[in-house]
C-alpha cells in the first residue's frame, strides 16, 4: 500500500489480461461487432502486443496446426493484434504522452479517446488535455481524440463548434 503499486502497476496488469483473454477465448469471433474501450492508454497492452501475437501463433501449446484445436476448445481465429485494431479502443487518461503514442501505434487513431481521472482524482482536466496537444499530431487528429472518436463510438451525434482558434492556441 505505501507503493501504490496495485494502482500504478496492477490495475495495467490486469487489464492486459482481461483483454488477452477476450481475444484468445475468440470473444471478437463470436461478437465481431463488440467494441471495449480500456483506460490507462490501454493498461500493459501496448507492451505485450508482440508477445499476444507470438502467443497466438505458438497456439498456446507449441506450433501446430490451428485447425486441430479440438472443437470444445475457444480460440480466436485472427491474431491478437488484428482485434486490437478492430475492436478495442484505449482511453488517454495515462499521464504519458509517450503511452498515448504507443497506444495509437496499437489501436490505431480512429480508436483512441479522451480520457481522464479527474473527479476522484484531482488531476485538471486541462493537464490530459495538454497533454494531447503536445503531442505534435494534425489538428484532425488532435479532434479525434479529444471528441470525434468518442462521438462516433457512443453514437453522440455531436456537431463542431465554430473555433477559430488554432490548435496551438487551445
Amino acid at each position: 500500500m505505501p507503493y501504490r503499486l496495485m494502482e500504478v502497476v496492477g490495475r495495467p496488469c490486469d487489464t492486459a489480461l482481461t483483454v488477452a483473454r477476450m481475444i484468445y477465448a475468440g470473444t471478437f469471433d463470436r461478437h465481431p461487432e463488440l467494441q471495449v474501450v480500456t483506460v490507462h492508454t490501454g493498461g500493459a497492452v501496448p507492451s505485450l502486443v508482440g508477445r499476444l501475437d507470438f502467443g497466438w501463433r505458438l497456439n498456446f501449446r507449441g506450433v501446430v496446426d490451428r485447425h486441430e484445436v479440438e472443437p470444445y476448445e475457444q480460440h480466436n481465429e485472427l491474431e491478437p493484434s488484428t482485434y486490437l485494431r478492430r475492436n478495442v479502443w484505449a482511453d488517454t487518461m495515462g499521464l504519458c504522452g509517450r503511452c498515448v503514442r504507443d497506444a495509437i501505434e496499437v489501436y490505431g487513431i480512429d480508436h483512441i479517446v479522451f480520457g481522464t481521472d479527474y473527479g476522484p482524482v484531482p488531476i485538471s482536466p486541462r493537464e490530459h488535455i495538454d497533454m494531447v496537444l503536445g503531442l505534435g499530431l494534425s489538428s484532425e487528429d488532435e479532434d479525434k481524440i479529444l471528441w470525434r472518436n468518442a462521438d462516433r463510438l457512443l453514437k453522440l451525434g455531436l456537431e463542431p463548434t465554430p473555433d477559430k482558434r488554432s490548435s496551438a492556441d487551445r
